[in-house]
């Protein structure tokens, strides 16, 4: 298992949806980082179910799961960073503070936590862009009204989180 002594540094990413976590890490991987999306670790335990991977389904997964416990993706995330033998990696998609928590207390001091932060409407742009479920020019009103909730819950969910943030990434303002 990689332990504070083997891995030299973890970067943790938190921020909303179509923030650039995703485009920071990839950047990170060209640097060296080895990657690990946590998201990814969510539509696998969706798709082992037999859930489809859609954003709205994997979103509802991620809080009934949370919601049993807290720490769920704790025990995948450690063992996927454990299957990279790598010294440094970067962990993509953290939304809660108890997960933050957990990863902090498994990889102490190598553990740093950041938020990566655009503004609204280049996240709507992204949405759009990568014709994700969550695209606003194709919604309805109970699609809108979904996205608003999601938002709202994702946006308490990182505030709870933003003390343990280290430092803030802007990008595309």
């Amino acid at each position: 298992m990689s332990t504070p002594t083997e891995l030299a540094l973890a970067i943790g990413l938190t921020g909303y949806t179509c923030s650039g976590k995703s485009e920071f890490a990839k950047l990170l991987e060209r640097k060296g980082f080895s990657r690990v999306s946590l998201g990814d670790l969510t539509r696998e335990v969706a798709r082992e179910r037999g859930l489809t991977v859609a954003r709205t389904e994997t979103w509802e997964l991620f809080k009934t799961l949370t919601a049993e416990d807290p720490r769920w993706r704790l025990a995948r995330t450690l063992r996927a960073i454990e299957g990279l033998h790598a010294p440094k990696v970067v962990l993509d998609g953290i939304r809660i503070k108890e997960e933050a928590q957990g990863l902090a207390q498994a990889l102490g001091e190598t553990f740093l936590l950041l938020e990566v932060c655009v503004n609204e409407e280049l996240r709507l742009q992204r949405a759009v862009s990568r014709q994700r479920d969550v695209d606003p020019t194709r919604w309805d009103a109970a699609a809108q009204a979904r996205w608003r909730q999601m938002d709202g819950e994702e946006v308490a969910m990182i505030d709870r989180l933003r003390p343990m943030v280290e430092a803030t990434v802007r990008g595309g303002d």
